[in-house]
């Protein structure tokens, strides 16, 4: 039997709120970086859900991003920020400033 990582139950719980959100997604990839899926309502090879997951400095933090309803991205935390560390905090920023500028972009 093998043991349950603590982020095997962060991704899942991320994957959820995906696949609830209507993104056609399997997996989770929490390498702080974007990644472009199908969402449910999507014609054939399109790809208008982005989605971005960081498990770096022990603060878990997302995002989402229905491209065509929507130009704000939905914030993910798993620690609220009053719990958080001036570490934390600072890559809670840094990410959130990564989503703004990818929606300016895309």
């Amino acid at each position: 039997m093998s043991a349950t990582k603590p982020n095997d139950s962060i991704t899942a719980i991320f994957l959820n709120i995906l696949q609830t959100s209507r993104f056609l997604v399997d997996e989770v990839i929490a390498d702080g970086e974007f990644h472009r899926v199908p969402l449910a309502d999507d014609s054939p090879n399109e790809r208008s859900g982005t989605y971005i997951l960081s498990l770096d400095n022990g603060v878990p933090i997302g995002g989402l991003w229905r491209g065509r309803t929507t130009s704000q991205w939905y914030l993910w935390e798993l620690k609220s920020q009053q719990c958080m560390s001036d570490t934390e905090k600072m890559h809670r920023k840094s990410l959130i400033k990564k989503m703004n500028a990818y929606s300016v972009v895309n």
